[in-house]
C-alpha cells in the first residue's frame, strides 16, 4: 500500500510538499453566497482569467493517485497546519504569489513565500506556473466562482511510474 522504504516516502512527501507549497492557499471569502444556478451562470459569462484573478484561493484537498487499488491517498491530512492556510493569488497582471497566511513557521521572516508568473494555454484548459526557473503545468479540471480543481501528472523516479496529484481550492 505505502512505500516501506523511508527514503521513498520522504522523497514522495518532499515532491508533494513542493507542489503543495506552490498551491497551498488561504483566504477569507468576501464573496456573497450564491445559489448553484447563479454560480453556474456566472462561471459561463466570466473568463477563466477573471475567475482565477478574482481573489485568493485556499487549499481544501490534495490527493495523490499512484494507481493503487485502494485509490488516491489523502495528502491534505499529512500537511502541516501552517501550509493549510496559505493564500495563493493569481493576479490580473499574470503574476502569482503565495502568502503564508495567519499560521507561519517559527522563524519565518516574510508573509510572501513565493512569487512567479502564471498563464493559461491550450484553449484555457491548462495553467502554467513559473517560479525560480521551474515550470509547473497542470490541467484545469474545474473552475467556478467558488472552486478551482487542478491536476498534475508527475513521474516518480522511486516508484518508476506516473502519479496524479489533484488539488482542490476554494474562495
Amino acid at each position: 500500500m505505502f512505500a516501506t522504504d523511508k527514503s521513498t516516502f520522504m522523497k514522495t512527501t518532499k515532491i508533494l510538499s513542493a507542489l503543495i507549497g506552490i498551491f497551498a492557499l488561504a483566504f477569507l471569502s468576501t464573496l456573497e453566497s450564491c445559489s448553484k444556478e447563479a454560480n453556474a451562470s456566472s462561471s459561463n459569462s466570466v473568463s477563466k482569467t477573471s475567475l482565477l484573478s478574482s481573489g485568493g484561493w485556499v487549499l481544501k484537498s490534495a490527493t495523490m493517485d499512484m494507481g493503487l487499488p485502494t485509490g488516491p491517498m489523502d495528502m491534505y491530512s499529512l500537511m502541516d497546519e501552517a501550509d493549510k492556510d496559505d493564500l495563493m493569488m493569481f493576479n490580473s497582471d499574470y503574476s502569482v504569489s503565495r502568502d503564508a497566511g495567519a499560521l507561519v513557521y517559527e522563524g519565518s521572516i516574510t508573509q510572501i513565500q513565493e512569487k512567479g508568473t502564471w498563464s493559461l494555454k491550450n484553449n484555457d484548459s491548462k495553467i502554467v506556473i513559473t517560479e525560480n526557473n521551474e515550470v509547473l503545468e497542470m490541467k484545469l479540471i474545474a473552475l467556478s466562482v467558488n472552486e478551482l480543481v487542478l491536476e498534475a501528472i508527475e513521474y516518480d523516479d522511486m516508484l518508476e511510474q506516473n502519479t496524479t496529484l489533484t488539488f482542490t481550492y476554494k474562495h
